[in-house]
């Protein structure tokens, strides 16, 4: 039907059939129109997502995180997600009420810390560390950015999402000789645009999933030479 309706719209009016095809990638490959009704950030299949910007999850899903290790400031479906990516994943969280709801769902290559708050919540990224992941989505940004530096493996990547609004932990970040790549858009739930950066060094050495990743779940059209 949507197909149909697609090429019924561009037949009569090119401008509303692209306008058809956007509204198509974004409500329904991306999954956004689906966590909205669910009140939670997941893809088109109901599986979880960070709740970070669509452009740097696709960043990330080019990323080969299966032997990396993730400390995570801000626990919730993000940690689902990283679990089946990393080969372990470290988070903390300040709300014991979330704490509680989310544990049962978490797989067996998660630590959990918390309900932690205060000093203790900021420093909890040096238990285990180093890391070659470190993503701030939670409480104390700014603070947590100075630990992330600190507890950082050589070569790997800090993740701080709305930088848009937490410029003092963005601003720390590149005062420290890393590189700020922002990527702004829409991402789950949210009605509105956003940004999340990566943070890395010249040594960045993440490896990268093999070059026939196309994007293609997520509204991408392959290169037809």
């Amino acid at each position: 039907m949507r197909s149909f309706l697609h090429r019924l719209l561009r037949r009569f009016s090119p401008a509303l059939g692209s306008v058809f095809a956007v509204l198509e990638i974004l409500c329904s490959k991306t999954g956004w129109w689906r966590s909205v009704k669910e009140s939670r950030p997941v893809d088109a299949q109901g599986k979880p997502l960070p709740w970070m910007t669509y452009p740097a999850l696709a960043w990330m899903d080019q990323l080969d995180l299966a032997e990396c290790r993730i400390f995570e400031y801000g626990a919730g479906w993000g940690t689902i997600h990283w679990a089946g990516r990393a080969r372990e994943v470290s988070s903390v969280e300040s709300d014991a009420a979330w704490v509680q709801r989310i544990t049962p769902r978490l797989p067996p290559n998660v630590t959990l810390h918390g309900p932690m708050d205060g000093a203790s919540y900021i420093a909890a990224a040096r238990i285990g560390a180093p890391w070659d992941v470190v993503i701030i989505d939670g409480r104390h940004r700014p603070d947590c950015a100075q630990v992330a530096v600190e507890v950082l493996r050589p070569g790997g990547l800090i993740l701080l999402d709305n930088s848009d609004w937490f410029t003092t932990a963005a601003d720390y970040l590149r005062s420290q000789g890393l590189t700020q790549v922002d990527f702004q858009g829409f991402g789950p739930c949210n009605a509105y645009t956003w940004t999340t950066s990566a943070f890395f060094g010249a040594a960045f050495n993440l490896k990268r999933l093999p070059a026939s990743w196309s994007g293609a779940d997520r509204g991408a059209i392959p290169y037809q030479p």
